[in-house]
């Protein structure tokens, strides 16, 4: 690189400069085609049968829809509207789709139902497990005598017949033999003094086993796993862990049917296609497509299941491979599942039938999902045989486990609840109606139970119709085990969600009232009140005039509960609930605080006891729910004790984001609060605020933002002419700046708050305050730290946040008059001087590049006729008259900066920093373009200077320093042409 030697010495020379001139509006132009006229047209042509890839590749190279998944949204209505339906007409006509639909919403209800059943039946006594499978080797493991037979795998059998060509007669007797194998249980153990964990892990090793067994081909062994697993839903000690035993077993024998389903389909799509051809089976298929061998496979497994001699274990195995009915005859599954919900009337005890029953619907669903009959059948049988539970047996049976029938009616809930939902998926109201009646006649726990059943399952319309008769008939259940308002909840639930007729509404909420308003329970009260509660908020409406008299005595009637003893401290989460239901149903302030209970609702919340997370989301709740503006001075009373709560309990333990968020809710409320035309009271409660939120600095940016607004407010009302009241307002608010200012803790914020405040001042003619302010953000230009903390052990520079309010501050102080009693340039000259002496980070340029932009000031400072005012504030060009001593003085400080900035780029050439040097040059070279006399030939020297140093010093890699020497050399060029100074003129031909 070459060193340029630099003149050292330059006076500056500015230039008389026509500012109106230079000003260049916006010019239309007329245009003939849309902006997304291409889009629309390469959208058009992937619509209409081009090539996909290349469509996509075309739109991706548009700017404004390659953020877009596909055309724009707006193109896609210009093709055919019709095309994209008929293009489906094909696939909707393949299958039955509001039926797939169902049947995924029954298996979604069938996973959510086992989750629930694994968390609440448990149990901490010991369990026992039956199995010839298992190696136990624990202690309590005792041997039950049998014959030991050795097991033959189904596919030695079946291969041996094939292979001899037997007869009919001859499989069946090989098929019996094989049966029998099923009843020779070798060396059955029975181990006890199992933990639920133990007996959970075991069960899931004999589904792990019963797999491994089939892809062994050991079919039989598989079999007679799930044979044994089902046997252990015969018993029922202890009764609290049964449902949760019948989710494990059922589990193993869907394995099992799934197993066996995916085999029986392998063997009719082999047999179906022996001409080498390869398709699928297809899902939905009829009994004439599967092939003889796939029947006859299909056969020896419901063979097999038929032989089982227990009751328990048939009937299971039989359900569960109940879709296989289809690979022999089309409608057998269908007359299967009636006659499988007879055969459970065999069964004896009462829990085991109910859940034999629901095992049976959980297949059926599957197997026949638009037959009804099976599960209407089982409901009456069930609700016929329900009576057992009275019987001595039963009695006995809970007397031994000591448990009470409380305790025992709960247990029936999950099945219940299973038969009601397949019911309700297809059955016609008629049919659901009946279901009601049953209910209204049952006696004993069966009446809580069904009804239980059917507020969870029947669908809301059809609840929803009949919530006051449902309502009445919980008031009259009263059995152990079931609680009135879990009932009333899920009532609740049902016409949230689809709403009654409005003319029940009212009769409805009374009648469910009479049984809400007598729960002792604060919590239980609580979380029924709530959501209905929230049905009142819904329905019953009001206007900006009125109030709701039914959520009031509701409130009123909560109150009254949670006041007791002091209730409402422990239960402030579900209390948060309730208000935040009110609120976002709620949306004028002057409706909710006409409510007299609601108010004293939220005065709970201001107790010592209170947290600050709930009292922060009351505050969020009804600053954010709510539209318009704060005025009523109850409200904001209210809202600004609860926002000093938060303030309070700031500390230096608080985090950041906490801070943060404390502090966003708070300026959200003082930005809400609105008194109109009353800019007083206005600033009454700005003052106010101040006191209450002193240690956040946040909020306290926010208030003198406020202000400052306010002050503009009253300078629009008058239309810039104050009279003597409006004159002192405006006066006091600045003062309210200017006292509040100084309590920040950021140098930077301080700085920039004070030239906002003391820019309002000024707009407002309020000369002194507004001299105090920026005299003020002068000081503060000495207060920025050369870097400030970023992240935790992390630090940035600072220098290019304080440039650019040096650069605003600057162009403020040019239409700012110097006072009486001070020289000339006064507030300017401090600037200079703070910006000098201000320690700038090392290794940037910010600090000439500060200097840069002082001179640009300057320059406009001495012209005769500066580029703006403020309205009614006379500047120095008036005031001066044109006194050419004020010129001068500009420029003698237009020149020191010059020095600086020359000596600045000497330096950065000197150390080998050419890229820096050029970018301080080149923006030297606009201030000296722009803002200098060119007529001068030190100026024209020094233009000389530093386009050479920018030539010889700028590489063709770095794209951005060329572009800015390119746009130097065209700009003078086009200011040669606009111009008649010679000077200027003969500058550009020296550097063409």
């Amino acid at each position: 690189m070459t060193t340029h030697s630099v003149k050292m010495h330059y006076e500056w020379k500015s230039a008389v400069i026509d500012f109106e001139s230079q000003k260049r509006p916006l010019q239309k132009r007329l245009v003939t085609e849309h902006p997304l006229q291409g889009v629309i047209e390469r959208s058009l042509k992937s619509t209409q049968g081009g090539s996909h890839d290349s469509s996509r590749i075309k739109i991706r190279m548009d700017p404004l829809s390659s953020s877009l998944d596909g055309p724009d949204p707006l193109s896609q209505f210009l093709g055919d509207p019709l095309s994209s339906v008929s293009t489906n007409v094909k696939d909707r006509d393949l299958i039955d789709t509001a039926f797939t639909k169902d049947n995924n919403v029954s298996e979604e209800h069938w996973t959510n139902l086992r989750k629930q059943i694994l968390a609440r039946f448990t149990t901490n006594k010991r369990l026992t497990i039956t199995s010839s499978f298992l190696q136990f080797g624990e202690k309590g493991g005792k041997v039950v005598p049998s014959r030991r037979r050795v097991v033959k795998t189904q596919s030695n059998t079946t291969n041996r017949g094939r292979s001899q060509g037997t007869t009919m007669s001859e499989r069946v007797r090989l098929r019996l033999e094989q049966l029998d194998d099923l009843e020779e249980d070798v060396e059955v153990r029975e181990l006890g003094g199992l933990s639920q964990e133990e007996f959970t892990a075991r069960i899931d090793t004999l589904n792990d086993m019963l797999t491994e067994a089939w892809k062994t081909d050991q079919r039989v062994r598989a079999l007679k796993i799930a044979i044994q697993c089902a046997k252990l839903l015969g018993d029922v000690s202890p009764s609290q862990f049964y449902p949760t035993k019948f989710v494990l077993v059922a589990d193993i024998l869907d394995n099992l049917a799934s197993l066996i389903y995916t085999r029986l389909r392998e063997k009719a799509h082999t047999q179906q296609h022996q001409n080498g051809s390869v398709t699928t089976f297809p899902e939905h298929f009829k009994s004439a497509m599967v092939s003889e061998d796939g029947q006859e496979t299909t056969r020896n497994w419901l063979y097999k299941v038929a032989s089982i001699r227990e009751l328990l274990p048939r009937l299971y195995l039989e359900a569960a491979i109940l879709p296989c009915y289809k690979f022999v005859n089309d409608n057998e599954h269908e007359k299967a599942l009636v006659r499988l919900s007879a055969m459970v009337k065999g069964i004896a005890n009462p829990l085991v039938a109910a859940y034999a029953r629901m095992y049976i619907c959980h297949v059926g669903v599957k197997a026949a999902p638009k037959q009804s009959q099976y599960v209407v059948d089982s409901i009456e049988d069930f609700i016929l045989t329900f009576k057992q539970i009275e019987g001595p047996t039963v009695s006995a049976e809970l007397g031994l486990q000591g448990l009470s029938l409380a305790d025992y009616l709960p247990l029936f809930s999950p099945a219940v609840n299973w038969l009601l939902h397949c019911l309700a998926r297809n059955a016609p109201h008629h049919i659901l109606q009946s279901v009601l009646r049953h209910c209204e006649s049952a006696l004993g726990g069966n009446q809580s139970l069904l009804v239980s059943g059917v507020l969870n399952s029947f669908p809301p319309s059809f609840l929803t119709m009949r919530a006051v008769p449902l309502s009445q008939l919980i008031a009259g259940c009263c059995d152990p085990g079931f609680s009135q308002a879990t009932m009333m909840q899920q009532l609740g639930q049902c016409v949230l969600e689809e709403a009654p007729p409005e003319h029940n509404q009212l009769p409805l909420l009374n009648s469910v009232w009479k049984v809400v308003s007598h729960i002792k329970d604060p919590a239980v009260y609580l979380s029924t009140a709530q959501i209905w509660l929230e049905f009142t908020t819904t329905h019953f409406t009001v206007s900006r005039t009125e109030w709701p008299t039914e959520v009031n005595t509701l409130l009123g009637d909560l109150l009254k509960h949670l006041t007791i003893n002091r209730a409402y401290e422990q239960l402030y989460p579900q209390l948060l609930t309730c208000v935040q239901i009110v609120l976002h149903r709620i949306h004028h302030f002057h409706t909710l605080y006409s409510m007299s209970n609601f108010q004293q609702l939220l005065g709970l919340f201001q107790r010592d006891s209170v947290g600050v997370e709930v009292t922060r989301c009351v505050v969020q709740a009804l600053v954010n729910q709510h539209e318009g503006s704060l005025s009523d001075p109850t409200p904001i009373a209210q809202i600004l004790t609860l926002c000093s709560t938060m303030h309070d309990s700031v500390n230096a333990l608080t985090t950041e984001d906490e801070r943060r968020q404390i502090t966003h809710l708070i300026n959200a409320f003082i930005l809400k609060v609105d008194f109109g035309i009353d800019f007083e009271q206005q600033l009454d409660f700005y003052v106010e605020a101040r006191g209450a939120f002193s240690n956040l600095e946040g909020v306290l940016v926010n208030l003198v933002q406020c202000v400052c607004h306010l002050t503009m407010l009253t300078f629009r009302g008058v239309r810039g002419h104050h009279s003597g009241k409006t004159a002192a307002f405006v006066r006091a608010c600045a003062a309210y700046c200017y006292i509040t200012i100084p309590s920040l803790g950021t140098p930077s914020k301080r700085m920039q708050l004070y030239l906002l405040a003391g820019q309002v001042a000024y707009v407002n003619q309020c000369l002194g305050q507004g001299d105090a302010c920026l005299k003020g953000a002068i000081r503060e230009v000495l207060s920025v730290p050369a870097t400030v903390e970023a992240e935790i052990g992390k630090t940035k520079g600072s220098s290019s946040q304080l440039l650019q309010l040096v650069c605003s501050l600057a162009s403020t102080l040019v239409a700012i008059p110097d006072a009486p009693d001070t020289g000339a340039l006064y507030l300017m000259r401090g600037l200079v001087t703070a910006v000098k002496s201000h320690s700038w980070q090392e290794g940037k340029d910010e600090k000439a590049l500060a200097y840069i932009t002082l001179i640009r000031a300057l320059a406009a400072v001495a012209q005769e006729q500066l580029p703006y005012h403020f309205v009614q504030v006379e500047g120095n060009d008036a005031m001066y008259g044109g006194d050419p001593r004020l010129a001068e003085e500009a420029q003698q400080l237009a020149s020191g900066l010059l020095q600086d900035v020359l000596h600045h780029i000497q330096t950065l050439e000197a150390s080998g920093q050419g890229g820096r040097m050029v970018t301080v040059a080149l923006h030297l070279l606009w201030c000296v373009t722009n803002c200098a006399d060119l007529n001068e030939d030190s100026m024209q020297d020094l233009v000389l200077h530093l386009i050479s140093l920018a030539c010889q010093n700028t590489t063709a890699d770095n794209k951005f320093l060329v572009c800015s020497y390119v746009q130097s050399k065209t700009h003078l060029r086009e200011r040669a042409k606009e111009s008649t100074n010679e000077g200027l003129c003969k500058l550009v031909t020296k550097f063409a």
